[in-house]
């Protein structure tokens, strides 16, 4: 089993929970890769995509996709490009579509502009789920229920979750 945790815009592999997850999944003797992606000079699609290609590579049955914030966003774009299903995507403080922040907008159009295959998408992960905290400081639930929407899944809601990182105490999740 393979996991790949994408972090988001002005993130990096070392923050939020990522590390703690990535430990408690190593301790199993399971693989766990976390890309470092572009952000913020340079982010777009373009660029994480060839990040993924390099670092990550081809996607097998056994792979599990963890995105958080933009790193959820992204995930559409490598779903519905696959040739075989993957165990499961979790979208984690995931949205589609603008934040109403143009500092954050900017930075993100490019992995929303162009709608995914979003059939393709749902079919390509055999387990989809969505995380999201209620009271975070970025996204808000429209753009977040937009996505469960396209994704046609249920989310679990965290009442104070906030952006489900370590500002709001998520060290570990």
């Amino acid at each position: 089993m393979r996991f790949v945790i994408l972090h988001g815009a002005f993130g990096h592999p070392g923050e939020n929970w990522f590390p703690w997850l990535a430990d408690q999944l190593r301790e199993k003797g399971l693989e766990v890769i976390v890309p470092t992606f572009l952000t913020p000079e340079r982010q777009s699609i373009s660029a994480w995509k060839q990040v993924f290609s390099k670092v990550v590579g081809s996607l097998e049955e056994n792979t599990v996709l963890i995105g958080h914030s933009t790193g959820a966003i992204f995930i559409p774009s490598i779903l519905e490009n696959l040739q075989q299903p993957i165990r499961a995507a979790y979208f984690i403080g995931g949205f589609w579509g603008d934040l109403g922040s143009e500092v954050f907008d900017s930075l993100n159009r490019t992995f929303y502009e162009t709608e995914p295959d979003w059939q393709k998408v749902r079919v390509n992960a055999h387990i989809l789920r969505a995380y999201y905290g209620e009271n975070g400081p970025y996204v808000s639930r429209k753009p977040f229920d937009l996505l469960c929407n396209k994704l046609e899944i249920e989310p679990v809601r965290y009442p104070k979750g906030g952006h489900i990182n370590s500002e709001a105490g998520f060290d570990e999740f």
